[in-house]
C-alpha cells in the first residue's frame, strides 16, 4: 500500500539532536572548568636607576702608531717599562679590559706579543681596534 505521489526512496537528513546535545555538555564542562575567579599576575618593575655622582673609569687604550710609539690613554710608555704600567693601572681597576688601538701596517706578531705582556700584567680581555 503505496501512497500516491510518494517515491520509495528513503529520507537522507542529517539528525543533529545528538551534535547539539555533545556541544552543550562541552560548554557546561568547560564553563564549570573555568576558574570563577581571576587571578593576576603580580609583575615587579624595577626602579629607574638613580644618577649617581660616581662616574664608571675610563676605558684603558694602549695606542700603537706606525712608527712602533706607544701610549696609554695619552701617556707615553716604552715597551720595557710596559708590563710594569699596565699592572699599575689594572691592580687598581675591577674592570680588567684593555682596548689595543694599533696602526694597520703593524704586524700580527708584534700586536701579539704586546697582547701577551697585557695578559701577564693582569688584563683579562683584550680588545683589538684599528686607527
Amino acid at each position: 500500500m503505496r501512497r500516491k505521489g510518494k517515491t520509495g526512496r528513503k529520507k537522507a537528513d542529517i539528525n543533529i539532536t545528538p551534535y547539539i546535545d555533545i556541544l552543550l555538555v562541552l560548554l557546561i564542562i568547560f564553563m564549570v572548568l573555568q576558574p570563577l575567579e581571576m587571578f593576576d599576575l603580580e609583575a615587579r618593575i624595577p626602579d629607574p636607576p638613580q644618577k649617581s655622582a660616581v662616574q664608571p673609569p675610563p676605558a684603558i687604550v694602549l695606542s700603537i702608531d706606525a712608527n712602533f710609539r706607544m701610549e696609554i690613554n695619552g701617556e707615553r710608555v716604552r715597551l720595557a717599562t710596559l708590563g710594569q704600567r699596565l699592572f699599575e693601572i689594572f691592580s687598581r681597576r675591577s674592570g680588567k679590559n684593555l682596548f689595543v688601538r694599533a696602526d694597520e701596517g703593524l704586524a700580527f706578531g708584534t700586536i701579539a706579543g704586546i697582547i701577551d705582556i697585557a695578559k701577564g700584567a693582569g688584563v683579562a680581555d683584550v680588545g683589538l681596534m684599528t686607527y
